[in-house]
């Protein structure tokens, strides 16, 4: 994927792009594993040097204060932000153990300001 990046409308692997950001959401019911999960498509698709944290604890404390993910989130992403990838944990009442997994096109026009929320 890293270096055919699905175009707009295209549905891969469970999950869609639309030609900039490729969303998938993994749900293995606990958390450490739908991590290792998202482990292991990152590295198959060519992001395997991409750091993530090292397990389910790392990554908690990357969530947002119960407070702040009711609101709309002014206060940045409810999860890890690592160029090129977001894992982010789901909405409130969500499935527990799920995760979503958001890859950015690296050669897309404009990237950065995309990943970052700016353009």
């Amino acid at each position: 994927m890293r270096d055919r990046f699905p175009e707009a409308g295209a549905e891969a692997q469970g999950g869609v792009s639309d030609g900039y950001c490729f969303r998938i959401t993994f749900a293995a019911g606990r958390l450490g594993q739908t991590l290792e999960l998202l482990r292991a498509f990152l590295a198959e698709e060519g992001y395997g040097d991409i750091p993530l944290p090292a397990d389910a604890e790392e990554l908690k404390k990357f969530r947002l204060p119960p407070k702040l993910r009711h609101q709309l989130s002014l206060f940045g992403e409810d999860g890890y932000v690592h160029n090129p990838v977001k894992v982010l944990f789901p909405p409130p009442g969500a499935r527990r153990g799920a995760l979503t997994l958001e890859i950015y096109n690296e050669h897309a026009p404009g990237h950065l300001l995309r990943f970052h929320r700016r353009s």
